[in-house]
């Protein structure tokens, strides 16, 4: 199973916000590493512009749904 990488539609629409010159934003790294690298972007400086982010996900423990543990299965090994 693929892992989430923050690839949303969300996500593209303020990368284009942001190269069209509305300000900036936070996006995960993989999804502008090649408009740092040709310089169209650039990191804002300083560590308050960066963050790690957490994700928590919660389920019944309870549910017998096939499709859920599966996910859950993938999601716990890593």
């Amino acid at each position: 199973m693929d892992h989430f990488q923050g690839d949303t539609p969300l996500a593209h629409s303020v990368k284009a916000m942001i190269l069209d010159g509305f300000g900036l934003g936070w996006l995960p790294r993989h999804l502008c590493a090649q408009e740092l690298a040709d310089g169209r972007l650039a990191l804002a400086s300083g560590s308050a512009f960066q963050t790690q982010l957490s994700v928590w996900l919660y389920r019944e423990t309870d549910n017998e749904k096939s499709t859920l543990n599966r996910l859950w299965r993938d999601l716990s090994a890593g």
